[in-house]
């Protein structure tokens, strides 16, 4: 008497890029039925796994396809896994249960500039911020370059990301408070990929101190008392319209003079 077996399959490891689009098949389930006088016919069904969902099952032919490609990451998960039943068709019927596992396949993701905003205070010098960098690829390394921007005959992008003040050159907030950089940062992957930002550098006010009109003054010999010799004035490079007050400091000469503030 003829008695129905489970079927029989050939388990092998798949892989799937993590660039692949969704839809094309990554693999087929590959298995018989020892039952070949009864010419039954497989069915084939997922029941678990961490791939549910993420994968589809052809049930007539095991044919497992990728449905939803932003679930293939290689930083997040490298291996993903499908309980898979194969059954036959006899009476009564019998299945043979299958963990598939389905290798993820790195590829070279694009960087991401971390931050595109700085504050700068007015006066500064050198290396005034540095660029950062978000790359799921760990381990690495990043160029970057400087394009255009209004800021870009005030400060230059070094290849490893630092922002500096050129040479030369005064970083005044009463000359421009915002200015902009375009830059391309580059990674080290093959093939090496880029990504393209404008940053957007403020400049921070800073107090500076007032100074006078004038610092040299003339009078005549012998000129009377109460000859005025000058008249001063502040000059304050925030314009801001705040008070001031003069002082006569003590000095030799001093008692020479009357000042009036």
């Amino acid at each position: 008497t003829e008695v129905n077996e489970t079927p029989v399959v050939e388990n092998t490891v798949f892989f799937v890029s993590e660039d692949t689009p969704n839809n094309p098949a990554i693999g087929q389930v590959e298995a018989f039925d020892p039952d070949f006088e009864q010419d039954q016919q497989l069915t084939f069904e997922i029941v678990g796994g961490s791939g549910a969902g993420i994968f589809d099952l052809n049930p007539t032919n095991g044919l497992i396809s990728l449905i939803d490609k932003t679930a293939i990451d290689f930083e997040l998960r490298e291996v993903h896994d499908l309980t898979i039943q194969i059954s036959d068709d006899g009476d009564p019927f019998l299945f043979t249960e299958i963990q598939q596992i389905i290798r993820v396949i790195d590829q070279n993701d694009r960087p991401v500039i971390s931050s595109s905003t700085f504050l700068i205070p007015e006066n500064s010098t050198d290396d005034v911020a540095q660029i950062g960098v978000i790359d799921p690829d760990v381990d690495q390394t990043h160029t970057f370059e400087l394009i255009s921007g209004t800021g870009a005959s005030l400060f230059s992008v070094s290849r490893t990301g630092e922002i500096v003040v050129r040479d030369g050159v005064t970083i005044d907030f009463e000359q421009g408070s915002t200015y902009t950089l375009s830059v391309i940062a580059v990674d080290s992957g093959l093939p090496p990929l880029a990504t393209d930002t404008t940053l957007t550098l403020i400049i921070e006010d800073v107090n500076e101190p007032p100074a006078l009109n004038q610092s040299v003054a003339s009078v005549a010999e012998n000129s009377p008392g109460g000859t005025p010799v000058a008249t001063l004035s502040v000059i304050d490079p925030e314009n801001s319209g705040s008070d001031y007050s003069i002082a006569l400091l003590s000095q030799a000469d001093a008692a020479s003079f009357e000042f009036d503030p």
